[in-house]
């Protein structure tokens, strides 16, 4: 008891000095964890505009998806397939007959 009353506005002032202590300590680490977000922004950003750019050379380059799920309807709509491998390996043979 004798601790506490030597302050003069009670032990209201450790708790503050506890505070201003873990204060001190969380500064430190949050700017570590904020410096670590931005560089991983910044990476992220240069990833994505890369894959944009890998993306719109392949598709200038091959052309657009909705042409080979429209030939895929196609296919399925005149030749049963007994199951995905048999339709993936008459795609990659090109020897689809219809029956």
């Amino acid at each position: 008891m004798v601790a506490f009353a030597t302050h003069p506005r009670g032990y209201g002032a450790s708790l503050r000095t506890r505070l201003s202590r873990i204060e001190n300590r969380c500064k430190d680490t949050l700017a570590s964890v904020l410096v670590v977000l931005n560089l991983l922004a910044f990476a992220y950003h240069t990833v994505a505009s890369l894959a944009v750019l890998a993306w719109r050379t392949a598709l200038a380059a091959k052309g657009a998806t909705y042409r080979f799920f429209e030939h895929l309807r196609t296919i399925t709509t005149y030749v049963v397939f007994q199951n995905w491998a048999h339709l993936l390996h008459a795609i990659a043979q090109a020897d689809i007959r219809p029956p």
